[in-house]
């Protein structure tokens, strides 16, 4: 099953992590995704991390790709992707991107996971 997240950068700054999964209590599957800092700053280094559980646990070594895109739908790109493997508890980290030079405006970053 492909799960996937998105953040938005406008202008300067995003402000949230997000998750999916079902509106149920106990979703199957969730893959959420961070950025560090919060709100994200054009020109300054940022974070992307995340956790993939299924039941309400860590999925250990699956692969989490991540990218860029200049659309909500995510559409148009991606600009850059960079796979992530999951450790024992879940957990990946997506690595740490410059935003230096990066002109202000409206970014999008998804997360995946699956087939």
């Amino acid at each position: 099953m492909r799960k996937l997240i998105v953040i938005a950068v406008t202008g300067m700054v995003v402000a949230l992590a997000a998750a999916v999964g079902p509106a149920s209590a106990a979703p199957a599957s969730q893959l959420t995704l961070a950025a560090t800092p919060n709100p994200v700053v054009i020109g300054q280094a940022v974070t992307f991390t995340g956790r993939l559980t299924a039941g309400g646990a860590g999925v250990a070594g699956a692969t989490v790709t991540f990218g860029e895109y200049f659309d909500s739908s995510c559409t148009i790109g991606p600009f850059f992707t960079v796979p992530a493997t999951t450790d024992a508890s879940g957990n990946y980290n997506a690595g740490t991107y410059p935003t230096t030079g990066a002109p202000a405006g409206r970014y999008y970053f998804k997360a995946t996971s699956g087939p």
